[in-house]
């Protein structure tokens, strides 16, 4: 009986190492969601529920932002999505919920030189990010993404988009450090940029300013959901409140 015994416990100590050092040598498995994963940035997963960290070279899985708060966010709208320019993704509205990682550009080109056109895609220039929002085959109009922006913006179109483009259609996108998002639209009828920046004007232009350039909001892909803070929920600024917060806190894995 008691050879029986550790005759049993061996075998089951021997599956257990020989599994576990299988997971650890082997890069097509996934490691715990906690390990390996730092505060304010995007992550790929294997499962919708953010248990599976994505632990290869595969592009494609499910977007996550885990937060100052070590709260893993699910991502599902459409957009782009930076730690980075090495580490992009973005999402597009896919079937099954998933997203991407992309190549960030070199530059904002028109595609009218024989390139190929990053209109509304995020492009580089030093150690800065920028979304190319319009090319008009000699000069380049972009935002750059930085903290505190928040503008709202219009983005022309490339058959390449992820916004869901037409060729007669342009959409809004609001900017910020490290998001590019499809925006919902509280503006009326008509919507005025400047043309300089592709910014959004808020009041009503004087008659004759060139550089205002006017859409009827019919013709603007705008998001069905509400804006939000793309920069995902973060309290580090709330601290008189994080008490209070913690009891009402959402679940961890809640989508945005």
């Amino acid at each position: 009986m008691v050879l029986k015994f550790i005759l049993e416990l061996f075998i089951c100590l021997f599956l257990f190492f020989e599994v576990n050092g299988k997971i650890n040598n082997n890069s097509n498995y996934y490691i715990n969601k906690r390990d390996g994963i730092t505060k304010n940035t995007y992550y790929l997963y294997e499962d919708e529920d953010g248990t599976r960290l994505i632990n290869n070279d595969s592009t494609i899985g499910y977007l996550f932002y885990n937060n100052n708060k070590n709260e893993l966010k699910r991502i599902t709208k459409i957009g782009y999505y930076v730690n980075d320019k090495n580490n992009a993704f973005y999402c597009n509205n896919r079937n099954d919920g998933k997203c991407e990682k992309t190549t960030v550009k070199e530059s904002c080109t028109s595609g009218n030189n024989g390139n190929d056109s990053t209109i509304g895609k995020i492009f580089t220039d030093g150690d800065n990010l920028f979304i190319c929002l319009n090319h008009n085959g000699e000069e380049a109009v972009s935002a750059k993404l930085q903290s505190g922006d928040n503008e709202r913006y219009i983005v022309y179109y490339n058959n390449d988009n992820i916004f869901g483009l037409t060729s007669e259609k342009v959409a809004l996108i609001k900017v910020n450090e490290n998001s590019v998002v499809l925006s919902k639209s509280d503006l009326s009828r008509y919507v005025y940029i400047d043309k300089r920046n592709n910014k959004i004007i808020t009041e009503c232009p004087a008659e004759g300013e060139d550089f205002i350039e006017e859409f009827e909001n019919q013709n603007i892909i705008i998001s069905e959901e509400d804006d939000l803070d793309e920069n995902i929920i973060d309290d580090s600024t709330s601290s008189s409140s994080d008490s209070d917060s913690s009891s009402s806190s959402s679940d961890s894995n809640s989508s945005i």
